[in-house]
């Protein structure tokens, strides 16, 4: 009698058939592994970029709502700045917040504020 697991002699039929069918499973599996992985790296990329759009355009309203108020305003807050140019480094997403922060440091240097820690 022949040992079934034998290398000696060629493999059977059936588990070269089982091999290429298990074969095929494995391709058709990596290529749905791809597909989602790939569906999901665009879903996150259009979240990503609509909620940057989002964040870009409610900058855009503030800034253009600051520069509506400051343009509006007829008061006497602003004669006791000189005009001159000030260089002003300011980081993009803080950008509002900056200028606020420099008018409140300049209101509290001219006196018009005390300075609140």
């Amino acid at each position: 009698s022949k040992d079934p697991l034998s290398l000696e002699d060629p493999p059977p039929k059936k588990a070269e058939k089982d091999y290429k069918e298990i074969m095929n499973q494995v391709e058709i599996l990596k290529t749905e592994i791809i597909d989602r992985a790939e569906k999901r790296a665009d879903k996150i990329l259009d979240d990503a970029k609509t909620a940057a759009e989002k964040e870009i355009y409610q900058a855009e309203k503030k800034s253009e709502e600051l520069l509506a108020q400051a343009l509006a305003y007829k008061g006497p807050l602003f004669d006791s700045y000189k005009d001159e140019l000030l260089s002003v480094p300011v980081n993009f997403s803080y950008g509002i917040f900056a200028i606020s922060y420099l008018r409140y440091r300049s209101d509290v240097n001219a006196g018009r504020l005390k300075l609140n820690l």
